[in-house]
């Protein structure tokens, strides 16, 4: 016999729409229902997760399976959100995510679910996005038509992958609710504009993108916080890889401080941990989630919203900026063109400077051998990291020269131009990697 039942289930959320329309808490004892509802899903959870990472790894041995149960805070949010919603029958209490590389994959993946699982309903965000520009592909499950714990299991690309972690990041340091209410009108633009794909964004969108991002200091504000945890984030990671069969990973973080990480051996430790600091604190920003033999890539990859270290975001950027430039290049219009080379310039150094200086904050560190030769790797990914930019910078500056220009002062007064610039930009770089 269940602790509860679903009139229990119901009652309980109708009685939270009502607490917090009058501002008020929702009591502990009312928590512990929430808390004993989520952790029901364990077993459905588990199987649906085995099945999930065997057949995924069939079509793309990269890919990236999690899973989690949905935050406590997230639940009361959505039962705010939609006055209609039964607690009992919220369909994403728990889920999967897959990551695979392409939309292919992640149809492929589909169809094999479907074979292996009931699968109650579909929706595809891929063919129909949300209006935000979120794309993915959700699917409700259960083991077979009997059960009834259902599970939403979420397919995605990697592209896709990165814009939802994007958004998140940009909610948790603007202090904006862009993926729950769309409340932030200039971000959201900045984000819906950044969800199209490479055969629609036009130059407009993307001068309007980084239009946005200059006014809200983006690139500067985000890679702040990234330079601020790197070092600790992987310090707690190193200690982590050192414990044999600590699969569950807590992670809670807030826009001021470093992420914290804890590990587990077992699901009930990671959920009564997770409980406890949520009752200590219901606004904290806390994910449980199980990932098998994560490797750092892999965790700072499916949450880099939690890691808050690395966006593949900041890579991206570089080949909208080559679009504005060839543009304004072929069509000789130089104060647009020094504009965006200038802005440019100043993003690719930031982005450097950044990742120059946790190289030589490794230096102050003398924690152990062990500690020694995690460093050892840090720099190496560091290092690759900014040879990485040098090159892509080199690429686009080659692309220029090697161009076959008509004759014209214009474009005479653009190649000066930015001649000037990259020697002012390579000498600032020199001195500052080799002073």
């Amino acid at each position: 016999m269940t602790k509860y039942s679903n009139g229990d289930y119901k009652r309980l959320g109708k009685k939270i729409r009502e607490l917090k329309k009058n501002n008020k808490l929702v009591p502990y004892e009312d928590l512990e229902v929430l808390q004993y509802l989520r952790t029901t899903y364990k077993e459905s959870l588990s199987d649906i997760f085995n099945i999930l990472s065997i057949e995924s790894r069939k079509v793309d041995r990269e890919s990236i399976v999690t899973y989690r149960v949905k935050r406590i805070e997230s639940i009361i949010s959505k039962l705010i959100r939609q006055p209609t919603m039964q607690l009992n029958l919220m369909g994403d209490i728990a889920g999967c995510r897959c990551i695979l590389k392409s939309n292919k994959e992640v149809y492929r993946i589909k169809e094999i679910l479907s074979q292996k699982l009931f699968v109650k309903s579909c929706n595809d965000y891929i063919e129909n996005p949300k209006e935000d520009g979120y794309k993915s592909l959700h699917l409700i499950v259960a083991k077979d038509e009997n059960d009834t714990k259902f599970i939403e299991i979420q397919l995605r690309c990697e592209i896709d992958h990165n814009w939802a972690t994007l958004v998140e990041i940009t909610d948790l340091i603007y202090d904006t609710k862009i993926k729950e209410f769309n409340s932030n009108h200039i971000l959201s633009t900045f984000h819906k504009l950044l969800s199209k794909d490479k055969r629609t964004i036009t130059t407009e969108d993307i001068i309007e993108i980084f239009k946005i991002a200059r006014k809200n200091n983006y690139f500067n504000k985000i890679s702040s916080v990234f330079k601020r945890n790197y070092i600790e984030v992987r310090i707690q990671w190193s200690q982590i890889q050192r414990k044999k069969g600590h699969n569950f990973y807590l992670i809670e973080v807030t826009k001021d401080s470093v992420p914290k990480i804890q590990s587990f051996t077992n699901f009930n430790d990671a959920e009564n941990e997770y409980f406890e600091l949520f009752r200590q604190n219901n606004n904290a920003n806390i994910v449980l989630t199980y990932v098998k033999d994560a490797s750092y890539e892999q965790i700072s990859k499916a949450y880099s919203n939690y890691i808050l270290t690395y966006h593949q975001f900041f890579y991206d950027t570089y080949e909208m900026f080559a679009v504005l430039l060839k543009n304004s290049f072929k069509n000789g219009f130089i104060s647009i063109f020094i504009f965006h080379y200038s802005m440019y310039l100043e993003v690719l150094y930031q982005n450097i400077e950044n990742q120059h200086n946790e190289i030589k904050s490794f230096t102050n560190m003398n924690d152990g051998d062990y500690i020694k030769t995690k460093v050892r790797e840090w720099e190496k990914d560091l290092k690759i990291r900014i040879g990485i930019l040098i090159k892509k910078n080199k690429k686009l500056n080659d692309s220029f020269n090697r161009r076959n220009i008509e004759s014209g002062y214009k474009f005479f007064i653009i190649r000066v131009l930015m001649i000037f610039y990259s020697r002012s930009f390579n000498k600032k770089l020199k001195n500052f990697i080799n002073p």
